[in-house]
């Protein structure tokens, strides 16, 4: 499947890689300089491929209020909010921010997860009055991220325009629907842009023409995502995972709530147990980045495991997050399987003002 603007990608020299049926950029030739320009300039990437689904009817904030972590009735026009779903052990089986537009709930979520979190919707529908649609091709969306992104986007829509995470406005592009959405997953100020597919092309170009700013491939977005110390759903987040572990307790979940699945376990860690390990950074002194699933050991006990590693361009080093035992704070030297050492750290790895 093609994104909306694959001819636009090709002409700026992407190499393109097929991810979950998507032909998507890689990267426009040189990763390690985009995801420099998006920290220090601006980035433009094009997340098109993410499940887009779309809720309607009287009843699409109570139901899916009931299914989820975080309270959807504190939902406004300009408030959406990030949540979880879970199983009856506490675990995650979905994430996604919850965007009102209009007379919709806009869901996004990983490429992977299209299928099962429709699945899922339409297993726990029953007869509330709500529908329930795949709106994944008929929107695109582009990711506009980096200290220079409000300006960018002010030159190109006309007004200033600044949202906490997961706050959102609308807007009209040349007479296109617009939603803008806060966008923190990088660590810098950022906005999520959806709207018509049939208008992404020139949406794309217009955009590109705007100084200080370049488009930035899957590689790159990778690298600023580990390096702002965010999970992502696969690598971190799964029906392994708690809440706590991953530190997604402040940010998703509401402890003033209904029921909701899940819940009775998410409130007994809360309030008389600890989970085993939480999500860490190590950083390497050098090297290639480890793989996925890489052992962490201290001595010769195993302690955790890498989750995602990236070459972070602007540490020069090879960073990664883990999975590790709760005992093991950060400042505390490990050892991996290939026989280098590492350093355990707090994520984010770069800390930036988001303005």
């Amino acid at each position: 499947m093609q994104l909306p603007v694959h001819d636009q990608h090709v002409q700026a020299g992407a190499r393109l890689v097929e991810r979950f049926g998507w032909q998507v950029p890689r990267d426009y030739g040189d990763p390690v300089a985009e995801a420099l320009t998006a920290r220090q300039a601006a980035g433009l990437a094009d997340r098109s491929d993410r499940g887009k689904i779309r809720l309607t009817g009287p009843e699409r904030v109570p139901f899916l209020h009931a299914l989820v972590t975080n309270d959807l009735t504190a939902l406004s026009p300009e408030r959406g909010c990030y949540t979880l779903a879970l199983n009856h052990k506490g675990q995650i089986v979905a994430e996604f921010p919850v965007l009102p537009w209009g007379e919709s709930l806009l869901l996004t979520v990983e490429p992977g997860e299209r299928a099962f979190t429709l699945s899922w919707l339409q297993r726990h529908k029953l007869r509330r009055k709500v529908e329930i649609q795949d709106v994944t091709t008929e929107l695109a969306l582009f990711s506009l991220v980096g200290p220079q992104a409000p300006a960018v986007l002010e030159r190109w829509l006309g007004e200033r325009i600044i949202l906490a995470r997961e706050h959102v406005v609308g807007r009209h592009w040349r007479g296109s629907p617009l939603l803008i959405a806060g966008n923190l997953t990088v660590g810098m100020p950022g906005y999520d842009l959806l709207l018509p597919a049939e208008h992404a092309a020139a949406a794309w170009t217009s955009l590109l023409a705007s100084d200080h700013l370049r488009p930035i491939g899957q590689d790159a977005w990778e690298v600023l995502r580990v390096e702002a110390g965010q999970p992502r759903y696969g690598p971190e987040l799964n029906e392994r995972t708690l809440p706590a572990e991953a530190w997604l307790e402040q940010r998703a979940i509401s402890f003033t709530k209904g029921c909701y699945p899940g819940q009775e376990i998410v409130a007994r860690i809360r309030n008389r147990g600890q989970v085993h390990r939480f999500l860490r950074g190590i950083v390497l002194p050098g090297g290639a980045p480890p793989p996925a699933g890489t052992a962490i050991l201290a001595g010769e006990r195993p302690v955790g495991a890498v989750t995602s590693a990236v070459y972070s361009p602007s540490l020069g080093r090879p960073i990664a997050l883990a999975f590790i035992q709760r005992e093991l704070t950060p400042g505390t030297t490990v050892q991996l399987t290939d026989g280098r050492s590492a350093t355990i750290v707090d994520p984010p790895f770069l800390r930036e003002e988001a303005s």
